[in-house]
């Protein structure tokens, strides 16, 4: 090649415009369930884990480095009062704001009735999925949701509510998996079940649909340590109450990697959801819910300081306990005035003439003598005849295995033994 014809090429190629693209991040699903109603950590078991604040920081932080398809499974609440309402919507408007792709449309939310199913379609910004029910859906509810690679449908094994709520018949579970996956052989995406049902309808689902890559499952406690498998469907749940952070990673091969971590004091609160939460709490005072606890007939309570009087050394122990400063704890974050908590940060909320208000009733603020040992006003005016009750038979009803998951009868009350 002659001389001016190099530099002809060189000058050709110094032209050309190249532009370099760094390599697409990865695919990661993070994946939760079954909130039922928990937007924060709750109990006595240190560090407590969960909550929405600390879920969205880890949603945020993972959008760094992947390309999200940000999931849930429904169960967003446990009943159907009117707190349960207001937490339901909460959690729509919070997962909206985490991204969520696609949110399965279950019996929880059904029990809320239409139309607060139709508030948590708008403030999820309509995310809510449901495969089984007809085309056009009501409530503009789509069937799945296609996102990077996948579609992702929803399905419900307890049918009947859903009927009754939406005034619609809805497909068989079965016959809903196989229209989710002719769907996705369709659009040539990989087909993603969220499942309001068991371990064993999870897997019976994965035995008869083999192509489905994965199926997240309504599942009591904490998630699997790994994956369940049935042939080449990955099977996993994220537990219950939010604790934990579930994710599913696509390697380069197309695999889906599992993860667990539980959402610790590490996780930082996030600051636009953080706003949401405190909104919440602001509902639940405004509509004054502790005021609306139901109440029953009870004998009359003394105070603890009544029963320092006879029992000094009791009193003096108990006031160096965390229980003795329960009410103080909740005032710190905002939930003296939500009744899912005080009832067991005070005495006597469920009775007529129990806690009202740390104004009302001073004596009867925080965990007392009364919240293990019964109304004592009638033992403090009469101590020989009227006795109190032994404390081990009520320490469960706040120290549950969803509140206090390491409670031992014995080493709890090492730590407030008194005689």
């Amino acid at each position: 090649m002659k001389p001016w014809h190099i530099v002809s090429v060189m000058a050709g190629v110094a032209g050309m415009a190249f532009t370099w693209s760094p390599a697409p991040k990865p695919v990661a699903f993070v994946v939760s369930g079954d909130q039922k109603g928990y937007l924060s950590p709750c109990g006595c078991s240190y560090p407590m884990i969960g909550g929405i604040k600390r879920r969205a920081s880890g949603v945020r932080s993972l959008a760094q480095t992947s390309r999200l398809i940000v999931v849930d499974n429904g169960g967003l609440v446990a009943g159907t009062k009117r707190q349960d309402e207001i937490k339901a919507e909460a959690l729509a408007e919070a997962l909206a704001m985490m991204g969520a792709d696609a949110i399965n449309l279950g019996v929880e939310e059904a029990n809320l009735g239409k139309d607060m199913v139709a508030s948590i379609q708008r403030l999820s910004d309509n995310k809510l999925v449901s495969t089984q029910l007809p085309t056009p859906a009501p409530l503009g509810i789509k069937p799945f949701v296609g996102k990077n690679g996948y579609l992702i449908g929803g399905i419900c094994m307890q049918t009947e509510p859903l009927e009754k709520t939406l005034s619609v018949k809805l497909l068989s579970p079965e016959k809903a998996a196989s229209v989710l996956v002719l769907a996705a052989e369709k659009r040539k995406l990989k087909p993603f079940l969220l499942l309001r049902g068991s371990a064993d309808d999870a897997k019976s689902l994965a035995e008869k649909y083999p192509k489905l890559s994965a199926i997240v499952y309504s599942g009591a406690g904490d998630p699997l340590g790994s994956p369940a498998r049935v042939g080449k469907t990955v099977i996993i749940t994220p537990g219950e109450s939010g604790k934990y952070l579930v994710t599913l990673s696509q390697d380069s091969k197309g695999n889906l990697a599992y993860r667990s971590a539980a959402l610790s004091p590490e996780y930082k609160d996030d600051p636009t959801v953080s706003a949401t939460y405190f909104a919440y709490l602001d509902r639940v005072k405004g509509e004054k819910l502790l005021d609306q606890w139901p109440r029953v007939e009870t004998e009359e309570f003394a105070g603890s300081e009544t029963c320092g009087r006879c029992h000094k050394r009791a009193y003096n122990t108990w006031k160096e306990t965390s229980h003795a400063v329960a009410l103080e704890s909740l005032e710190k974050v905002g939930h003296d005035f939500d009744p899912d908590c005080v009832s067991c940060h005070v005495v006597g909320l469920s009775s007529r003439v129990g806690f009202v208000s740390r104004d009302k009733t001073p004596l009867l603020a925080n965990v007392g003598c009364e919240s293990c040992h019964g109304p004592l006003a009638a033992h403090a005016k009469s101590p020989k005849s009227k006795r109190p009750t032994k404390p081990q038979t009520s320490c469960t009803s706040c120290h549950d295995i969803g509140h206090s998951t390491s409670f031992n009868y014995e080493t709890y009350w090492s730590k407030i033994a008194h005689h």
